[in-house]
């Protein structure tokens, strides 16, 4: 289940209104994008986390290993909302060049600073399904950035094994 469709289902739950945005549309929607992100009740987003098999790596990830990798010495553990993060949860400085191909290449909706005012308010809900327990340690133990978090059984027996 990804967090586009959960969030799509709650909208309906609730009856809340969902928004999908991308940038460049027009005018309005950026307005429309503005008043909402700095008015927003609850941001769903998911996290990915990086393997150690390039054979299984997502599209981020296969795009991080070939471009923005070369230049950098961390330990990428995964991404949130397309914002790379080490093991420790911090976001990794990919440089200038790697993000504005990131941008480019996956038009990230929020910036690293308006992500973590969100997290701030608590209005950022992540899903963490799959096999991530490395990157969902990142998140919710290592840096508790992520204070709430929809967590597959998997990923918290993982967790708590490692405790």
């Amino acid at each position: 289940m990804s967090a586009a469709f959960l969030a799509v289902r709650l909208s309906q739950i609730y009856g809340a209104r969902h928004f999908v945005w991308m940038r460049g549309l027009d005018d309005d929607s950026n307005e429309e994008f503005e008043h909402l992100r700095t008015n927003i009740d609850l941001l769903l987003t998911s996290a990915g986390e990086f393997s150690a098999d390039a054979s299984n790596a997502g599209f981020l990830e296969s795009w991080y290993l070939e471009n923005a990798s070369k230049s950098n010495d961390h330990d990428a553990a995964g991404d949130i909302a397309l914002h790379v993060v080490d093991s420790q949860g911090h976001p990794i400085d990919v440089g200038d060049d790697a993000r504005l191909k990131i941008d480019d290449t996956f038009s990230p909706q929020l910036n690293w600073h308006e992500l973590g005012d969100l997290f701030r308010k608590y209005n950022v809900l992540v899903v963490l399904c799959g096999q991530k327990p490395r990157v969902a340690r990142a998140l919710l133990i290592e840096s508790r950035l992520v204070n709430r978090a929809i967590v597959s059984s998997d990923i918290a027996t993982r967790l708590l094994q490692t405790e």
